[in-house]
Formats: C-alpha cells, structure tokens, sequence
C-alpha cells in the first residue's frame, strides 16, 4: 500500500500518536487509582487494628475488608501493569512526536536529504515496532497477554 506523506502523518503518525497519549492517559489514571487504593487501604489496617476501642467484629471484618481489598488491589496493578504500560506508551508517543518535529523542521538527518520521506516512514515504523516489542515483553513477563491495552 502506497500512502503519500499527508496520508501517512494523518493516518499513521498521527492516529498512532493520538491512540499512544489516549492510552498513556488512561493506564496512568489506573495506575495513580490502584496505588492510592493500596497505600490507603493497607496503611488503614494497623490504624483499625491498634486503635480499635471496642474489639468488636465489626473492627475485625472491616480489618479483614482492607486486607482483601489491598491483595486485590495489588493483583489486579501487577496482573494489568498499569505503571509498565503508561510510561512504555509515553514513551512511544514522545519519540514519535520528535521524530515528526525533526522530519517537519527539516533537522539532524532529515535536513537537505532527499529521502527525508523514506527516511521518516523507516524510523516512525521502527519506534512503532519497538514499542510493540516492548508491550509483549512487560505482558509476557507476567503471563498476562491476554489481560488487554
């Protein structure tokens, strides 16, 4: 398939760029949620348990509820890798914007280079494909692949 350079830069780069900062966002949100579930509900649990007044049950299920809730909490970052998959989007989403800066502005390899284009589509395809590589890498390492972006 031949694309020109604006189909290319709206249909590639920019639609990657765009689908990488959306996804960055949302695995950031989930991961700043799931640790502050795991940092409050597991700092409560020796406030409830040491300063219970009464030792009633009601303090030990609600001891119980806050050790459940942070052992889910912590299954479900470490099986989804949140943190893992935020920065490796970010990250793409950074390299693509420069080298879409570098190849606008005509920079570094791209200055007075009469493949510039080629040069372009070669390195946006390579930072793609990288990143690719690197998303099967952190899920693989948890078994998780089937967990979804």
């Amino acid at each position: 398939m031949e694309m020109n350079e604006e189909q290319f830069m709206r249909d590639r780069v920019d639609d990657q760029l765009n689908w990488y900062r959306k996804k960055s966002t949302r695995n950031k949100k989930y991961h700043m949620l799931f640790s502050g579930i795991i940092i409050v509900s597991g700092s409560l649990i020796p406030l409830v348990a040491g300063y219970s007044q009464w030792n009633s049950q009601f303090d030990g299920l609600l001891v119980a509820c806050l050790g459940v809730l942070t052992a889910m909490a912590t299954g479900i970052a470490a099986l989804y890798k949140f943190q893992e998959k935020w920065l490796s989007y970010r990250t793409a989403a950074e390299a693509l914007l420069r080298e879409k800066i570098l190849y606008q502005t005509r920079t570094r390899a791209y200055a007075g280079n009469r493949e510039a284009y080629a040069l372009f589509v070669s390195n946006v395809e390579d930072i793609l494909s990288n990143e690719n590589r690197g998303w099967n890498e952190i899920m693989a390492s948890s078994g998780a692949s089937e967990a979804g972006a």
